[in-house]
């Protein structure tokens, strides 16, 4: 019996993170509360798409580059000046 696994495409990747790149874009400037959300919108649809594949390595990975666009976007607020300057 051979199961057949279902794999996310490069161009798939791509254009998720083309989208991500356009909803984090950092010279929009919206709060980052509606920014969140509707990253949390076009996530949970393509996650949702997606469930079936078997590629919890890509899943992690796009969500650690997701994680590193919310902290370039909430440190262009200004919001964390100081720890920024510590650092």
């Amino acid at each position: 019996m051979s199961l057949t696994k279902i794999r996310i495409a490069p161009k798939t990747k791509k254009r998720f993170m083309d989208k991500i790149r356009e909803l984090t874009n950092r010279s929009k400037s919206q709060s980052m509360n509606k920014r969140i959300k509707a990253i949390n919108t076009y996530i949970v649809g393509w996650v949702g798409y997606y469930r079936l594949a078997d590629t919890r390595s890509v899943f992690q990975a796009l969500d650690e580059w997701l994680r590193r666009r919310l902290r370039m976007c909430y440190l262009k607020h200004g919001r964390n000046q100081r720890p920024k300057e510590r650092n």
